[in-house]
């Protein structure tokens, strides 16, 4: 597997890195790590295998979900057009929750150059994976996570949220994370996202308190003038995607409160007036930055830690992509 991320490796910080494992042991040394700064580069690399090894395809890893970036989506886009000009197999890797004993992340998988194929390979970590064979297997079923007891981090904070009419609430949000090996990040430990709370006492018309637990990275919660309240969130890893099986056209779930209930509808019904207020660098702040829990993050500190370029569109904008002439009903 190579690895890409926006944030780069090594001394120059490239964008590409291969580290020494099954079954390309033979073409480097112990310990040894190759770095590319270009796409041609990690593809003729690629192409100096044997047949039998390039017939394996080219896997490619992006990290934690949550933390690719439009660039890194731009370069990789980049390099899978280089690969099917040169035909070569290409599989792109998304993380996913698959994650075992071993603590390595697993990976969900598409074959993306000489051409796109639908099917998904499951990759699931290997309990006790070493450097003499592969650290996951791979296949075309849905894998469930392995049943073990992961170590997990809970941060919690309130924030400052304005809502569409400029009034301005104060929301509770607890994030809970499990501890993975991020092969993106060069097999360093990293945190994948798992469970959100949000609650908020809302002002009139609603006039009481409001609460959702789940599998998003919220985005979005807002109120509107006749008294409609909407939650907005992004899938954060693998496992919240398959739950909510999002729409090819959509990137997001979007939840409309319905008496006592939380109902979901699609993005077309929410109003374009909508833009995510919530704070979204939590794990910048909580987890890099190692910021003390139950702490109050106000306007100014969101917006300068949400205003970092780096920040995928998609947390600070809402996107809206054209539907399909297909495209099905939101499933319920």
């Amino acid at each position: 597997m190579s690895q890409v991320a926006d944030r780069g490796f090594g001394p120059k910080g490239s964008p590409y890195m291969i580290i020494r494992q099954p079954p390309i042991h033979s073409y480097m040394t112990e310990g040894d790590t190759r770095f590319f700064d270009v796409d041609a580069d990690l593809l003729n690399f690629f192409q100096s295998f044997s047949p039998d090894i390039q017939g394996h395809g080219l896997w490619i890893t992006a990290g934690l979900a949550e933390l690719l970036t439009q660039k890194d989506r731009d370069r990789l886009t980049g390099l899978v057009q280089a690969a099917r000009r040169q035909k070569v197999l290409v599989y792109v890797c998304m993380a996913a929750d698959y994650g075992g004993r071993s603590g390595l992340v697993g990976w969900e998988c598409k074959q993306r150059s000489p051409s796109d194929v639908a099917a998904t390979l499951h990759c699931v970590p290997r309990d006790q994976p070493h450097r003499g064979h592969p650290w996951w297997d791979c296949d075309g079923t849905v894998k469930e996570p392995v049943a073990t007891v992961p170590e997990v981090k809970r941060i919690e904070w309130t924030e400052d949220v304005r809502l569409s009419d400029s009034r301005t609430i104060v929301v509770k949000r607890v994030e809970e994370y499990r501890k993975v090996v991020d092969v993106g990040a060069g097999l360093k430990e990293g945190w994948l996202l798992e469970q959100s709370d949000i609650s908020a006492e809302l002002p009139q018309p609603i006039g009481r308190r409001i609460s959702w637990r789940g599998s998003l990275h919220p985005v979005v919660l807002d109120v509107q003038a006749e008294g409609a309240v909407y939650l907005v969130g992004l899938p954060p890893n693998g496992r919240a995607m398959s739950e909510w099986r999002l729409p090819r056209h959509q990137l997001y779930v979007v939840l409309q409160l319905k008496g006592e209930n939380w109902e979901r509808i699609s993005v077309e019904q929410l109003p374009e007036s909508m833009q995510p207020n919530l704070f979204v660098s939590s794990y910048e702040l909580f987890i890099r930055r190692g910021a003390p829990s139950r702490g109050h993050v106000d306007q100014k500190k969101k917006g300068d830690l949400d205003s970092n370029p780096q920040i995928d569109r998609r947390y600070r904008t809402i996107v809206r992509l054209p539907a399909p002439s297909r495209a099905k009903e939101t499933p319920k």
